[in-house]
């Protein structure tokens, strides 16, 4: 006490007594404050040297909180990335971590169904009359069809015509309708191939004088396809691996196949016969071969690399 009475005596001076005590106050408020802000920055820094906490602050109160702490091991985060970086679990990340390959498959199979595509055609003074005759004609020939067992369904008419015919005068340069010809087409489909030379020959008989072609499908058409496809797969799978083998990486799962372009109407191929119908009379039947039919698959495959 006497050491503090004479600090302030000290303070004082020669002032008056009452401005003296005014400013022995305020040094002593500035004092206060300047320690308490120290004890707080003290605080934080001793919270913050303890790991990540929460810092409540209420007046001169300092209030630790601290986080939770996750589980997982440093070591489980440093596995957790390793795997995320692996590229066999990043498919189709990277465009150098794939392989495209194409791949075309050829299967043979042996043609079992026909479509023969003939007519009849016939001519007269005016359109009444050749058409007439024309009908006449068809129906014999759509007749003889259904007598070999061929249904209505497979005979389809594909053309009918009616036009002209013109004769020129060399010395007026005049040209006159002489005649009118009509023609009628049926396309008759799904005919067994052992069938098809005696459908032509009856057909023969029957009338029709034009014939514009055969062509062969295969009732089997897509379980042929299917083992083409099949086929078409492991050759990628083998040009794949050959590709990755020559790079020095592994082929991994496939990440994309595409179906390509394929002709199913497998037209094989076509035989024309032309007949006048006086000169059918004991015609010997038509060798009808169909020869053999190519099945085509056609893919493309994005392969994964690692």
């Amino acid at each position: 006490m006497l050491q503090t009475d004479e600090l302030r005596k000290q303070s004082m001076g020669n002032n008056s007594p009452v401005l003296e005590e005014e400013q022995y106050m305020r040094r002593m408020n500035r004092n206060i404050t300047r320690l308490t802000a120290a004890v707080i920055t003290a605080a934080a820094l001793s919270a913050c040297s303890q790991g990540p906490k929460e810092m409540a602050l209420t007046g001169t109160q300092v209030e630790e909180t601290r986080e939770t702490v996750p589980a997982t091991t440093m070591a489980e985060e440093l596995e957790e990335k390793k795997e995320l970086k692996d590229p066999a679990t990043l498919q189709g990340a990277s465009i150098d971590d794939q392989i495209t390959v194409n791949a075309v498959s050829h299967v043979t199979g042996v043609p079992d169904k026909a479509t023969l595509t003939f007519g009849v055609m016939t001519s007269g003074d005016n359109v009444k009359a050749a058409q007439d005759e024309n009908s006449n004609e068809s129906k014999k020939i759509i007749d003889t069809l259904n007598a070999l067992n061929v249904e209505n369904k497979n005979i389809k008419t594909t053309d009918y015509s009616i036009y002209p015919n013109y004769t020129y005068d060399n010395d007026t340069g005049a040209s006159t309708i002489s005649s009118y010809t009509v023609n009628t087409t049926l396309t008759v489909s799904d005919i067994p191939v052992e069938d098809s030379a005696s459908v032509i020959s009856g057909c023969v008989e029957a009338g029709i004088n034009n014939m514009t072609g055969i062509t062969y499908t295969c009732s089997n058409y897509d379980t042929l396809y299917e083992q083409a496809l099949t086929a078409a797969v492991a050759e990628a799978q083998g040009k794949a691996q050959a590709l990755a083998d020559a790079s020095g990486r592994t082929l991994g799962a496939v990440e994309h196949i595409q179906e390509g372009y394929s002709d199913d109407g497998i037209a094989y191929g076509s035989a024309k016969l032309e007949a006048a119908a006086s000169d059918t009379s004991g015609q010997a039947e038509p060798q009808i071969l169909p020869g053999s039919a190519v099945v085509t698959a056609n893919i493309t495959v994005t392969y994964h690399l690692r």
